[in-house]
């Protein structure tokens, strides 16, 4: 297997763009777009482009990702049948503001003064749901999901001064069940749960044939799904 690295930093479209005309000149069919990269609970802040920080790296560079690349994607889709779109969301969508996006505030840091950092989260991954669902409403030749990853520990939340010394059920590894990650990988799992429901969640949306309950336009988690309207 080759492994093919490609700059790009997310807090720049710019540099987006080029990586991903770099990455599509070489890349003739594309069988699998997975969003991941992304921060959490950071403090506020604007990107290049001048948006939001977390909804501009969790979601706009995402975004303009998948944008660049549906052309391998689909010839993907007609040639074997099959091109996915996984966007790597999380049941913190929940924390956006009761009316949704603010999309007002988006050319803002979104200071708020109560949790504002959470609702700036929450905000994006409400982001790749919605993106999600209407990528599958606009290209039904491709599976595109956004998916509950489950709870990882690792060093991501170190990015924030607002999270230094946080001490809640989400943040503590303790207390949360997940699958704990340090320099040497995946080093354990603080519930079996916990760890069955992640592999199982990836592999039916990553394997050949997927399970029929994986469905496109959907946000996947084991207790909540949340579909695109008919309408």
């Amino acid at each position: 297997m080759v492994v093919s690295y490609i700059q790009c930093n997310q807090t720049d479209l710019a540099s987006v763009e080029a990586g991903m005309e770099r990455l599509s000149s070489a890349t003739e069919a594309l069988d699998i777009l997975i969003c991941n990269a992304g921060v959490m609970g950071t403090d506020p802040a604007l990107t290049k482009d001048g948006s939001e920080s977390q909804l501009g790296i969790n979601h706009l560079a995402h975004a303009l990702m998948v944008k660049m690349l549906l052309p391998s994607l689909q010839r993907a889709a007609t040639q074997k049948g099959d091109a996915r779109i996984v966007f790597l969301s999380s049941t913190g969508f929940r924390w956006t503001p009761s009316g949704g996006i603010v999309f007002k505030d988006l050319k803002s840091t979104q200071d708020y003064a109560f949790a504002g950092c959470w609702v700036r989260y929450g905000q994006s991954k409400l982001a790749n749901v919605v993106y999600a669902a209407e990528l599958t409403r606009r290209y039904l030749e491709l599976t595109s999901v956004a998916v509950h990853p489950g709870v990882i520990w690792t060093e991501l939340h170190h990015l924030s001064k607002t999270m230094t010394g946080f001490k809640t059920r989400f943040a503590n590894p303790n207390s949360t069940p997940s699958i704990r990650v340090d320099q040497q990988g995946v080093t354990g799992a603080s519930n079996e749960a916990s760890t069955a429901r992640l592999w199982r969640l990836h592999w039916a949306i990553l394997s050949p044939q997927p399970s029929q309950s994986i469905v496109a336009g959907r946000f996947e988690h084991n207790r909540i799904t949340v579909e695109n309207s008919p309408n």
